[in-house]
């Protein structure tokens, strides 16, 4: 009889880790999506999650934004208008993505208004810092728009991957580039 009730306390000792075992689990998150349980962030390598909370999920996909900044004022007072795509991404690591899934989770429609609008400051901030020089250097002049992009973004768990300036004007005169 105590044999039998030590082999029924092992099944039920056995039952339990196997119920906890199966809350928590392995959870894989699908490809080019995150999983944020609390404070865990699973991607599709997959992790293992202890009593899983409320799962918000981010999608990792690169996002086309095309936008325009402008009329922004030159450093020479004139106005100058940007128009420009680039590609905004969430961050690569945990923390990045962690942050970008407090912000964006379940609302990521919000995500190309929000990155469009640090873009445009980062534009305005550039170009009133430029002379006509800088200005007709499209190269240089994204690269130090995606730097100052970045350092806003970075605060909301985004980067900017790349931006392109297709179109640089003042006034009604196209800025010729180098």
């Amino acid at each position: 009889m105590e044999t039998l009730i030590d082999i029924a306390m092992w099944l039920f000792i056995l039952a339990v880790a196997l119920f906890v075992y199966g809350a928590g689990a392995h959870k894989m998150a699908g490809e080019g999506r995150a999983d944020v349980y609390g404070s865990r962030v699973i991607t599709n390598s997959g992790g293992f999650v202890w009593w899983p909370r409320r799962k918000r999920s981010l999608d990792l996909a690169a996002r086309p934004i095309t936008t325009t900044a402008g009329p922004v004022p030159a450093a020479d007072g004139s106005e100058v208008t940007v128009v420009m795509d680039a590609d905004v991404l969430v961050g690569s690591d945990d923390d990045a993505i962690r942050t970008a899934a407090k912000h964006f989770a379940g609302a990521e429609d919000t995500i190309d208004p929000v990155a469009g609008e640090l873009i445009e400051a980062a534009v305005a901030a550039v170009v009133a810092a430029s002379s006509d020089d800088q200005l007709a250097d499209r190269v240089d002049l994204a690269q130090r728009v995606v730097a100052r992009a970045n350092t806003s973004l970075a605060k909301l768990g985004l980067r900017l991957d790349w931006l392109t300036i297709s179109s640089l004007t003042r006034g009604s005169d196209e800025l010729i580039a180098r």
